[in-house]
């Protein structure tokens, strides 16, 4: 059994595999060069695709900054959010609160929402420990 690889010569990962908080790289089809090439954080499944909101991009604002990609073009990184940096990481929490302070978002926002408050009171509650509180 072969199995499908990226454009970047890495195994696809399944829609299974891309829940909400996974972390990624992105290197598009050469037709949709609105797709930028970077790092992204998986929101939802979409379809037999993926939203992937691009953080360094600004706010979630569907075709902006969160698109629609093909597994085949994604890579999913060994970093997690309970490992990333913490600026990266509360850049991201910043962005889900700016989503919740507006009166509507997308569904699709739940997923991540949820998990980005998870790892912050993981993140909050080590760094207490660590602390000796």
């Amino acid at each position: 059994m072969q199995f499908a690889r990226t454009t970047t010569g890495q195994t696809v990962p399944t829609l299974d595999e891309l829940v909400s908080g996974t972390l990624v790289a992105v290197q598009p089809l050469p037709q949709f060069d609105r797709i930028p090439a970077r790092s992204g954080v998986v929101l939802d499944a979409w379809g037999t695709m993926t939203l992937v909101w691009f953080w360094g991009l600004g706010q979630p604002v569907p075709g902006e900054s969160v698109f629609a990609i093909f597994p085949r073009e994604i890579t999913v990184l060994n970093t997690t959010l309970e490992t990333m940096p913490l600026g990266s990481f509360e850049s991201i929490a910043r962005g889900m609160e700016a989503v919740q302070a507006r009166s509507w978002w997308p569904s699709e926002m739940n997923p991540l929402i949820d998990r980005v408050a998870q790892v912050a009171t993981e993140r909050h509650a080590a760094q207490l420990a660590a602390q000796g509180h």
